[in-house]
């Protein structure tokens, strides 16, 4: 069975992991975001600094990660109720690349008509199966779930189900 995450990593947590995962020194990092001195990377690491939300877009380039998640990790753990002001706004959300992957596979499997979503209810979210972060172990239910589609379905009964390629 997949595991799937109920929920999102703090960000102090997620600027530790892809610190080590980018292999770039504090001090790099620092320099590239616009700081003198790293010990502010160690400080939001840490949680007892914030990443500015100027700052967003720096650290995602510097992290090499996507900065639409990032944004969203952001505004969601400082301050949620302008994420969800943001979102109410927009009439949506931001999509993250993978998110939007998602999205475009979607469309592709299913000829661009805007059919009604197989899934329907959180209770069928578990039909879905999302490749997870590296190092993360995955129990597949499906064995094409190593190719490399983005989006797989390990239930028959979803219309997002595995199909060979034409």
């Amino acid at each position: 069975m997949t595991k799937i995450a109920t929920k999102p990593m703090c960000v102090a947590d997620y600027l530790a992991q892809q610190i080590i995962l980018c292999g770039k020194s504090q001090k790099d990092i620092a320099a590239e975001v616009g700081y003198d001195k790293p010990n502010v990377i160690t400080m939001m690491k840490q949680g007892s600094t914030k990443i500015p939300i100027v700052k967003v877009g720096a650290f995602a380039r510097a992290l090499e990660v996507d900065p639409a998640y990032l944004l969203r990790l952001v505004c969601m753990e400082y301050m949620p109720e302008t994420w969800d002001a943001i979102e109410d706004a927009i009439g949506g959300t931001i999509l993250t690349r993978n998110e939007l992957l998602l999205v475009q596979e979607y469309r592709r499997r299913t000829g661009n008509t805007d059919p009604i979503p197989p899934i329907r209810s959180e209770a069928a979210l578990p039909l879905l199966t999302i490749k997870e972060l590296p190092g993360e172990d995955i129990e597949a239910d499906n064995p094409r779930e190593e190719a490399a589609d983005p989006v797989v379905a390990s239930d028959a009964r979803s219309e997002l189900t595995a199909r060979p390629t034409e």
